[in-house]
């Protein structure tokens, strides 16, 4: 039996997928395939907590000026290519209901949104003290991230380049990397436009 991906099941939930599409993973989940019962619970777990989250936002005015300052002193200690994106949930900080703890503990899920832009990721320890990642980044209104053009991704540490990959033209990308600290995930849309995110370890 064929199941759908983490990534989908994130744009199902937040009603993004055509309706053929959204029609047959509906089907799917009444034919009570376990496996995907669970990465859909999961993720709209995830989304009714970001949407909750965001009845306690702060006033607009409040945000730019805070956002400016924390730019100005971004801009002061690093060079930066891209906006740094905010976590906004972590599935090792974030109870998860006893029926679905068994599937996060293999897998750690993060979710990040920078201004209209949110990343989905999925990091996994591998063996040999590597890291597995998947992720799907996404603009709230869009079709397409890049409009037909793919986005570059890389694993950086410090100026050392860990990994590098390309995503699809829906912003759909994995790569694998050694497991260090103080590694950074950076999305490039163009040479002055992309989103940066600090990443943690898979389980800890």
């Amino acid at each position: 039996m064929s199941h759908f991906a983490d990534e989908t099941w994130f744009d199902y939930v937040r009603n993004l997928l055509p309706p053929d599409q959204k029609q047959a993973m509906t089907t799917h989940l009444n034919e009570d395939c376990a496996e995907c019962n669970e990465r859909y619970n999961i993720w709209k777990r995830v989304f009714d907590t970001v949407t909750r989250e965001s009845r306690y936002a702060p006033q607009p005015s409040d945000v730019t000026r805070v956002t400016a300052a924390f730019e100005k002193y971004q801009r002061s200690r690093r060079p930066s290519t891209g906006v740094l994106a905010t976590l906004v949930f972590d599935s090792l900080h974030n109870a998860a209901p006893a029926g679905f703890r068994s599937v996060l503990a293999h897998a750690r899920h993060l979710l990040y949104e920078a201004n209209n832009w949110t990343i989905a990721l999925r990091l996994k320890a591998e063996p040999g003290n590597q890291v597995s990642l998947v992720g799907h980044v996404t603009q709230t209104g869009a079709s397409s991230v890049t409009e037909g053009s793919d986005l570059e991704v890389t694993v950086s540490r410090g100026d050392t380049l860990i990994a590098q990959t390309i995503s699809n033209n829906v912003g759909e990308f994995d790569l694998e990397y050694q497991n260090l600290d103080a590694l950074r995930l950076r999305l490039r849309f163009s040479d002055e436009h992309g989103l940066e995110v600090d990443l943690p370890a898979p389980e800890h």
